[in-house]
This record gives structure tokens, C-alpha cells and sequence, in this order.
């Protein structure tokens, strides 16, 4: 049924404590804000099962598709559908969950300021694997190496079968970033990676505008600047794409 009519479907684009802000199925051009409603928020910890058993921080996760009802000027989610998987980063306590449903998961890691970090990359491939989802590396800032570092990476992943680019996202341009642009430009694609690698730079080239905010590398760390605190969902409208930005 519509939205208009009492009852639709939505995918979480964004949560915000108890609210969360839903993207309306089929087409994602109408964006909603909602809350559980109190019983699927009381049962939800009990009842739920979690990889390896450690308890989830959230119930509902950005890309999770949730069924609402309209009451009052209030959208109310009554159940989330099943999921196909999820990302998460675990402690010995809990999970936090970065996204679900999603059709791939990129890492992105720069060549310098900060350098690439092997043991970075290694866990996220674990935890795409242990949660169903296709990886994908992205390596940036390929103007700041040499030609062996860039082709050593690319040729490491790729002879063990995961698909790897090099690309500079100040100058995209090649046979890398064009195979990167029609890599996601269908589906959910969420993207991970440590502070002043160029996640959300690389969202805005893919956007075409200055949707997320970018922060510059610090001179006394050379590490990033932390500029997105929480999972968020984005529409591309040239394609209909979502990404996910953690």
C-alpha cells in the first residue's frame, strides 16, 4: 500500500536515538521520520539474534527495510524484513551494526596521510565475510605513491580475488575510477575507512556536489579529522543509487 494510504514500506537512511529517518520504497524519493512502535522496541533485544551471540547496540540499522503505519501524523515502523546481511564492528561485548542489506561494502584507503594499513583492510574483509557482504578496496590518493606501492596493492588483493582501484579523487580520472563509477551505480553501496582516506570526498564526486562535509588531515598526527559521526543513507538522483557513508 502507499503512504498515503496508512500503511507503506521504507529503507532506514539515517537514526537518530529513538527516531529514524526512512527513504519511502519503491523509488526513495520521499524521505519520512519515524519511531518503533513500543512493543517491537521492548521484545527487539530479548528476541534478537546476533552473530556469535554478542547483543547488537541497534534493532534497526541504517539499509534495514521496515514496514510502517501512518497514525496521527506519526509514522510508526511495526517490523523490520528479514535481512540478506549485515556489516558490523564487533567488540567482546557488543556489535555495533554499520549497515544491512547492502549489495557491497567498500573500503576506502589512502596511499598517504594517513598510509595504508594492512591490518585495516584485513578486518573489514573479516567482517565482510562473516556477514555476507561482497568487498570491495578502493586505494586514493594514488598521486601520493610510487608506481610499485600502487600496483603491489592492486596486485596483492586482486590475485586473491577481490576487486581493487587506485584512484585520485582530486583528479578522478582513467580506467580505474570509470570501472568505480559503474560499480556503484546500482544497488546499496556502503563505504568504510579511517578518518582522511576520502570517504565522504569520494561520495561528493560521486554526487556531483558538496553533500557531505570533507575535514582536512591534521598536521601534528597526519591522520584524519573525524567530519561523519553516525551510518547515513544518500540518494544518488542521477542513478537512483543509495550509499551508505559510516
Amino acid at each position: 500500500m502507499s503512504a498515503e494510504s496508512g500503511s507503506f514500506e521504507a529503507v532506514v537512511s539515517s537514526v537518530f536515538g529513538a527516531y529514524y529517518d526512512m527513504l519511502v520504497l519503491p523509488d526513495c524519493l520521499e524521505t519520512r521520520r519515524g519511531r518503533l512502535r513500543g512493543r517491537l522496541r521492548l521484545a527487539g533485544r530479548k528476541n534478537e539474534e546476533s552473530w556469535d551471540h554478542i547483543p547488537e547496540r541497534h534493532l534497526i540499522l541504517v539499509g534495514d527495510r521496515v514496514h510502517c503505519v501512518q497514525e496521527n501524523d506519526e509514522s510508526l515502523i511495526e517490523s523490520r524484513r528479514e535481512r540478506k546481511n549485515v556489516l558490523f564492528r564487533s567488540s567482546r561485548f557488543e556489535q555495533q551494526g554499520l549497515g544491512a542489506n547492502i549489495d557491497r561494502a567498500v573500503v576506502v584507503m589512502s596511499f598517504a596521510y594517513p598510509d595504508v594499513s594492512q591490518g585495516f583492510i584485513d578486518r573489514f574483509l573479516a567482517s565482510c565475510h562473516a556477514g555476507g557482504v561482497e568487498p570491495v578496496i578502493l586505494f586514493t590518493k594514488s598521486d601520493l605513491t610510487d608506481d610499485e606501492l600502487r600496483a603491489g596493492c592492486l596486485e596483492l588483493y586482486r590475485g586473491l580475488g577481490y576487486s581493487a582501484f587506485a584512484v585520485n579523487l582530486l583528479d578522478p580520472k582513467g580506467e580505474d575510477w570509470k570501472s568505480v563509477c559503474e560499480l556503484l551505480s546500482s544497488g546499496i553501496s556502503l563505504f568504510s575507512g579511517r578518518s582522511g582516506t576520502g570517504k565522504s570526498t569520494l561520495l561528493n564526486r560521486l554526487l556531483g556536489n558538496e553533500n557531505m562535509a570533507t575535514g582536512a588531515v591534521s598536521e601534528s598526527t597526519k591522520k584524519g579529522r573525524h567530519t561523519t559521526t553516525n551510518s547515513t543513507m544518500v540518494r544518488d538522483p542521477k542513478t537512483g543509487a543509495l550509499y551508505i557513508d559510516t
